[in-house]
């Protein structure tokens, strides 16, 4: 069975800006009611999570900053981008197959014998590890500051939006047999509104009216990482890691109350390529730590489209 489509994309949110209300919302239902193995071509992306001692960090918090500023493209050059379009595939869950025993194990279990009551609980238990097929959807998502997005996600000869003003956001959800445009929820809102600009929480991070601090060095991935901390009005905490030889983000997490239990939502930052002379990661796979009946859901970025002309209205009430 198809689990319910999350609209993205709390890897893309976390690291360009992009409303997480909806996808959170869907994350936690998916999270608390599918019971699949995860994706092991993406679980190979992701960073573990053990907590680990850190050690010392070699550079201050400016230091870093500036040189991941550097790094994705120089800081002048992203304040010049006002706008910016990503077009590519996400997964948007597993078609779970029917059901097969094998005949002779069911002809067994049925005449009571122990050989083929074991043989049929095998086999049950073989085809529940198995996830079944991955679906994937072609999603575009449209940014521009100040904290403006919108989010198109087609599936089953349907589309789905979300879309957020800066002040208000709306989600249309016709997959879920929601065929009239609904206002985000109070919860939906608060996030919403947490989001970060497209360039990320780190670039001009005090006029955002951040606080950011390096905690130290470990590994992700088996490469040394800068572990910043980045304190956000409200109380909101995330922590971003800087790879310590390329300067560049190599995973990005928060704290997000999912299925009623706080949760680390950790994302995998991969396949950076430049555009226009701006680094950015064509592959952002996330998932829920404590999770591991859930699996991880990555987004592909197949192209980026930088200051691209968007009228006001793509970004109003659909």
């Amino acid at each position: 069975m198809l689990r319910k489509l999350n609209l993205l994309v709390i890897g893309c949110g976390l690291v360009f800006g992009a409303q997480q209300g909806i996808a959170g919302e869907q994350y936690a239902q998916s999270t608390s009611q599918h019971h699949a193995a995860a994706d092991k071509s993406a679980n190979k992306h992701l960073a573990k999570t053990t907590p680990r001692k850190l050690t010392p960090s070699k550079l201050s918090t400016t230091q870093i900053i500036e040189k991941n500023a550097r790094a994705r493209g120089g800081l002048q050059a992203w304040r010049a981008v006002k706008s910016m379009q990503m077009t590519g595939v996400m997964d948007a869950g597993y078609i779970k197959p029917k059901p097969q025993l094998d005949p002779a194990s069911t002809q067994l279990n049925r005449s009571l014998s122990r050989m083929g009551r074991i043989q049929a609980a095998m086999e049950r238990a073989k085809q529940e590890q198995n996830p079944g097929k991955l679906v994937q959807v072609p999603f575009t998502m449209d940014l521009q500051r100040p904290r403006k997005q919108r989010l198109e996600v087609k599936y089953a000869d349907a589309t789905a939006v979300q879309v957020y003003d800066g002040k208000q956001g709306w989600k249309l959800r016709p997959y879920m047999k929601h065929d009239t445009v609904e206002a985000y929820s109070p919860q939906e809102l608060k996030l919403a509104q947490l989001q970060t600009e497209l360039d990320g929480p780190l670039l001009d991070y005090k006029a955002k009216g951040y606080k950011v601090n390096v905690e130290g060095m470990e590994q992700v991935n088996g490469k040394n990482a800068y572990r910043l901390k980045v304190a956000m009005p409200g109380d909101h905490v995330r922590h971003v890691w800087i790879d310590a030889r390329t300067f560049l983000d190599v995973q990005i997490d928060e704290t997000r109350k999912l299925g009623g239990k706080p949760r680390a939502v950790i994302t995998a930052l991969n396949d950076y390529k430049e555009v226009n002379g701006l680094k950015i990661p064509f592959e952002m796979v996330t998932h829920v730590e404590g999770a591991s009946h859930t699996p991880p859901s990555k987004i592909s970025v197949e192209k980026v489209t930088l200051n691209p002309r968007l009228g006001a209205d793509v970004f109003a009430k659909p």
